[in-house]
């Protein structure tokens, strides 16, 4: 199934915003928010196709919302290489997604510049600061060190890039 399939046929028809949610994998977990969320939008969750996560239940089938499965990219490119044309396919307004994948795609000209044509909301859906009491301390380690500068630097410059972040935890919150 293909994303152009998803679309809505008639934009005019529908008043339902349209998100798109990137996934590693559709955790088992998460699949009775996803189903609440779909009930106000018209949702489709992109997750990884062929992974494997230890301890993870990955629902390949019967989630009560649409999900299509795209190849991961290089570990040196986009995360999901064809996420661009999903969003463009399935009409998107909402381009949610987790910093594994958004720290990539917000660093690249060329693709940050496509997104914003579209005139998505993107928005980052994150865990990431809890590691540290201080977030100012884990900065400036990730500056630091040298294996780690590029890859804070690139965050960096994703976060500023998001209009909107959804943080699930308190501790996440306090962090951004």
């Amino acid at each position: 199934q293909n994303a152009s399939s998803l679309a809505p046929t008639d934009r005019k028809k529908t008043s339902r915003k349209r998100v798109v949610f990137e996934q590693y994998a559709l955790a088992h977990y998460s699949v009775p928010l996803f189903a609440e969320l779909a009930k106000h939008v018209d949702l489709l969750i992109v997750a990884s196709e062929g992974n494997k996560v230890d301890g993870l239940n990955d629902v390949k089938e019967g989630a009560p919302f649409k999900v299509i499965r795209l190849k991961q990219g290089p570990p040196n490119g986009l995360f999901h290489p064809d996420i661009i044309s999903v969003l463009e396919d399935f009409k998107a307004d909402v381009y949610l997604s987790w910093m594994f994948s958004l720290d990539r795609i917000l660093s690249n000209r060329a693709a940050y510049s496509k997104l914003k044509s579209m005139g998505l909301k993107i928005m980052l859906a994150g865990c990431d600061g809890y590691m540290y009491k201080q977030p100012l301390i884990g900065l400036l380690r990730g500056l630091i060190n040298p294996r780690m500068t590029f890859k804070t630097i690139r965050s960096i410059v994703a976060m500023s890039r998001v209009d909107h972040f959804l943080a699930y935890s308190e501790k996440t919150a306090d962090y951004f």
